[in-house]
C-alpha cells in the first residue's frame, strides 16, 4: 500500500503532540479489539475516535493505520475499490489488552504529560492533559450507538440497492451488449466461482447502469440480508436462465 499523503489532512499528524498521536492509536486498537473478528471499517474507527474526543479526517486515520501496520505490526490494512478495513494482529491484541507496550501507542491507564526541565524543547507539551477511561455506561452507550449506525447504514443500502437490482434484472433479460455485461455482473454475485466477472467490463456501461451496479454491489456486501437471487420470487430459476443465456453467448 502506498504511504498516504500528508497534504490532504486537515491537520498534519506530524504537528500533533506525541501523547495525542499515541492516544489515537490506542483508541484504534481498543476499538478493533471489541469488534467481531477484530476488524472494522474506517467509518467505525472514525466514530470511535470522535467519541473519545479525537476528531480527525479519514486521511489522517489512514496515516495512523499505516504506522500501526508497517511500524508496530499491530494491525493489517485491507483496502480496495469496495472496502477499507483494518484487522488486529496478535501483537495488536496484546497491546490492546495490556500485555505488551509499544512506544508510540498509548497505554490503558490515564495518559499525562509533565512540564520538562527544558521548556524550549517541550513547550507544546507544557500543559498536563489526562484522558480518563470511559465508564461502563459510556461503553454500553457507544456499543448501542454503533449498532444503530449499522442499522441506519443497512436501511440506506437496502433502500437504494433493491430497486437497482430489480432494474438490472429487467435489463439482463434483453439482447444487447450492455445487457450481457449486466447479466454477467449479476451472475458473478450469484455464484462467483461458476461465473467469475471482470470488473473492468463495467466501464462499458452507461452511467445509470453503472450506478445501479454499484448500488447492488453495496447491497450484496453491506446489507448481507440474503443472497442476491433471493430478492426475487423464483430467483434461483431466474438466475439459472441468465446462466443459460450467458453460456449460449459463449458457444
Amino acid at each position: 500500500m502506498n504511504t498516504p499523503s500528508l497534504g490532504n489532512c486537515a491537520q498534519n499528524p506530524a504537528s500533533l503532540p506525541a501523547f495525542k498521536q499515541a492516544d489515537i492509536r490506542r483508541v484504534v486498537l481498543n476499538t478493533l479489539k471489541n469488534q467481531s473478528g477484530f476488524r472494522a471499517n474506517y467509518d467505525v474507527l472514525l466514530f470511535a475516535l470522535r467519541e473519545q474526543g479525537h476528531v480527525i479526517t479519514e486521511d489522517h486515520l489512514r496515516i495512523e493505520l499505516f504506522w500501526l501496520d508497517n511500524t508496530a505490526n499491530a494491525l493489517v490494512i485491507d483496502e480496495n475499490a469496495f472496502w477499507c478495513v483494518a484487522e488486529l494482529t496478535n501483537i495488536g491484541r496484546d497491546v490492546a489488552e495490556g500485555r505488551r507496550t509499544i512506544p508510540g501507542i498509548g497505554q490503558q491507564a490515564a495518559v499525562s504529560r509533565r512540564v520538562s526541565q527544558n521548556p524550549a524543547v517541550d513547550a507544546p507539551l507544557a500543559a498536563t492533559v489526562h484522558f480518563q477511561p470511559k465508564t461502563k455506561g459510556d461503553a454500553v452507550n457507544d456499543f448501542l450507538a454503533q449498532i444503530r449506525a449499522h442499522e441506519i447504514e443497512r436501511e440506506t443500502v437496502l433502500a437504494a440497492g433493491i430497486p437497482a437490482l430489480q432494474r438490472l434484472a429487467k435489463i439482463a433479460q434483453r439482447d444487447t451488449g450492455q445487457a450481457a455485461t449486466v447479466r454477467l455482473f449479476l451472475l458473478g454475485l450469484y455464484n462467483g466461482y461458476r461465473f467469475p466477472f471482470n470488473l473492468t467490463a463495467l466501464r462499458g456501461l452507461d452511467l445509470e447502469l453503472f450506478n445501479d451496479c454499484m448500488a447492488v454491489l453495496t447491497l450484496d456486501a453491506r446489507a448481507t440480508v440474503k443472497e442476491v437471487h433471493q430478492y426475487f420470487d423464483h430467483g434461483g430459476e431466474l438466475f439459472e436462465q441468465f446462466a443459460e443465456i450467458a453460456m449460449e453467448g459463449k458457444a
